[in-house]
């Protein structure tokens, strides 16, 4: 048998071999893609190893620690292949070593040493198979494998625990912490709520990280010889809508290297709280105006109002002063300096977001219309004056006229003396001219 044909891998499942001078070495498994609880089957195979009776090892390279380490060694006594396995792991899973085909005779070309194990969940590693052969070591290529598993289990929290979180729509939440159980590679997180869309919210995966603990209790239903489980920690930001508010969230979690029809496991959920408001664009008047005209002297009352959660506070300025409290303004007995404008300010009393709206008074100037005091007055001295004119007028066309009817009376009377003196007396004439002037 030449060297090349020594090479060749003929081993039904996957294989990776060294030849040295017709002494070669390969390691098997029966999968490098275990799943939980799958047995692996790990097999140092040498060809050309006609009357070997040395020692052979297999070993690995944890992918976290970067060093070998012997898990099976295989050696002879009397010629007989005896193994043995070594634990440097705490957490290791039991293991098996065996002394398989041709092992046991010195004239079989090809021998097998097996190894059985289970892989810790999430496990990946580097096995390599090494032999002692006239004086030097032999080593296999290496045959990497990574186990894998469904989420087993799921749970959410966020910073500072419970169950209830308050978040400002708008503002990023940086706080979610969605974590899985036994999950191999890692899954693929979804955080949604819980309404009849189950629709995913948009999150921003912060990072990832992922060790051996001791099992938590919301993964304590799954039925597991483990007392530890890998435990994945993904660390989600989104940023809250007002159409969250009063929803329940949860994270999904799934392996879709476990196939298409793997099932999302889901966790706890959490109930959000969302402030939100106000916003200028959306608070408004009652009357829906931006500015008002009054008569002076008149009243005016309007409403302020903000879609806001919690429930706005609201507070007036006129002139940068304050000048009511409350959703309503009213104002009575307005004066000219009053007009002008006037500002409604919205405050969140949870996030502390403020917006304002603001509306112009005008004020129409009227004589009459100083106040309602005045206007009493006014209106009464107009109502005397009247009355003081007509009287002052009427007297004196009674004045005028008397004078006159007198007067006409005299001359009428001098008339009827001048007929009646026939022979011109002259004190009758100089009487006449008395009446005249």
């Amino acid at each position: 048998m030449d060297t090349s044909s020594v090479c060749l891998n003929v081993f039904v499942l996957s294989a990776m071999t060294v030849c040295i001078a017709g002494f070669s070495l390969k390691l098997a498994a029966s999968t490098v893609t275990p799943q939980i609880r799958q047995e692996v089957t790990l097999t140092c195979i040498l060809d050309d190893a006609r009357g070997f009776n040395n020692s052979v090892q297999i070993r690995n390279e944890r992918h976290r620690h970067h060093f070998l380490q012997n898990i099976a060694y295989f050696y002879y006594s009397r010629s007989v292949c005896n193994s043995n396995v070594n634990d440097f792991d705490m957490q290791a899973l039991p293991i098996r070593a065996l002394c398989g085909l041709g092992t046991n005779t010195t004239y079989s070309t090809s021998k097998e040493y097996s190894l059985k194990m289970l892989l810790n969940v999430g496990e990946i590693a580097h096995y390599y198979c090494s032999a002692y052969n006239n004086g030097q070591d032999y080593y296999s290529k290496p045959v990497q494998m990574t186990s894998t598993n469904k989420v087993e289990c799921a749970c959410l929290s966020i910073s500072g625990g419970g169950d209830v979180l308050t978040v400002t729509e708008g503002k990023q939440y940086d706080g979610f912490k969605c974590s899985t159980g036994d999950a191999s590679p890692e899954p693929e997180i979804r955080l949604k709520l819980n309404d009849t869309s189950s629709a995913n919210l948009s999150v921003r995966m912060l990072n990832t990280t992922a060790r051996r603990e001791r099992r938590p209790a919301y993964c304590s239903h799954v039925s597991i010889y483990d007392a530890f489980a890998l435990i994945t920690n993904t660390n989600l930001a989104y940023v809250p809508d007002r159409g969250h508010d009063g929803k329940h969230v949860y994270c999904s979690a799934r392996n879709s290297e476990m196939g298409t029809n793997e099932e999302e496991v889901t966790s706890n959920k959490i109930r959000l709280i969302v402030q939100f408001g106000p916003l200028e664009t959306e608070m408004t008047f009652d009357p829906a105006e931006d500015t008002y005209t009054v008569d002076e002297s008149g009243s005016l009352t309007v409403n302020c109002s903000a879609d806001c959660n919690p429930a706005c506070t609201y507070i007036w300025t006129y002139l940068d002063r304050g000048i009511a409290t409350g959703s309503r303004l009213s104002l009575i007995h307005i004066t000219e300096q009053e007009a002008g404008y006037y500002k409604c300010t919205a405050r969140n009393p949870g996030s502390g977001i403020t917006a304002d709206k603001y509306f112009k008074l005008y004020v129409e100037y009227s004589f009459f219309s100083i106040g309602p005091a005045a206007g009493v007055g006014v209106a009464v001295g107009v109502v005397v004056t009247s009355i003081v004119a007509v009287v002052i007028c009427c007297v004196a066309r009674r004045l005028t006229k008397v004078p006159q009817r007198s007067k006409s009376k005299r001359r009428e009377n001098a008339h009827q003396n001048t007929a009646n003196d026939d022979t011109g007396n002259q004190d009758g004439e100089a009487d006449y001219e008395d009446l005249r002037t």
